[in-house]
């Protein structure tokens, strides 16, 4: 089958295409793995600031407490 088209770089520019594609791909696993850990890391920190600051200042106030109360009786019917 004869073809058209012959490519200028032959051999090398498969190689590179395929060297670039190779680079391509690297990047985005290690962006991916990055904004993972980074994200990771977001949440812990926000999990921690909650156990070891936020959970110790919360409160209901009274009419809260009631609220929920008969909203917790209602649904035991």
């Amino acid at each position: 089958m004869d073809r058209a088209f012959r490519s200028p770089l032959g051999k090398y520019g498969a190689w590179l295409g395929a060297l670039l594609f190779a680079l391509v791909f690297a990047c985005m696993v290690v962006y991916n793995y990055v904004e993972l850990g980074i994200f990771a890391l977001y949440m812990t920190c926000g999990v921690a600031y909650y156990v070891l600051v936020a959970q110790k200042r919360e409160f209901f106030s009274q009419e809260e407490q009631d609220k929920f109360m008969k909203a917790y009786i209602m649904n035991g019917e």
